[in-house]
């Protein structure tokens, strides 16, 4: 008798191997083999273990390894998405801005005590300044 943990080699006919070792697929031609089979099916303890994922592969951990990913690509993506809202937005309003600012029409802006003040030119000239930052900054 030969104890071994590797299956027989071809010159080892099927009918003198006893017992074989774990993982080793059985050949399919050889009626052995088929009554090997129905031996692990009858087998209870056989029977009910699981069916194994190929070595080194566990699907379950690698969803639960995604999932964090998903999350924060989603997330990411959410936030990108608003960020070019507000910037088409803020654009929008640069614009409008702009063609009030350069159509020459007197401008007002309320003071830190409720009071009217109109733009002199220079005040104007800084408005169009600052609106055209915006407008470089978020209309791409």
């Amino acid at each position: 008798m030969i104890f071994s943990d590797r299956p027989p080699g071809p010159e080892v006919s099927p009918g003198q191997i006893l017992k074989r070792p774990k993982g080793y697929a059985a050949p399919e031609d050889s009626a052995s083999a088929n009554a090997d089979k129905a031996v692990i099916k009858a087998t209870p303890s056989e029977s009910t273990k699981p069916s194994r994922a190929p070595a080194g592969v566990d699907p379950a951990l690698d969803a639960k390894k995604k999932q964090p990913d998903d999350a924060q690509t989603a997330q990411r993506k959410a936030a990108e998405e608003q960020n070019a809202r507000i910037k088409a937005d803020n654009c929008n309003r640069a614009k409008r801005a702009k063609l009030a600012i350069d159509s020459g029409i007197r401008i007002a802006h309320t003071n830190a005590s409720g009071e009217r003040e109109f733009l002199d030119d220079a005040g104007r000239a800084a408005e169009a300044k600052h609106i055209q930052g915006v407008i470089d900054s978020d209309c791409r």
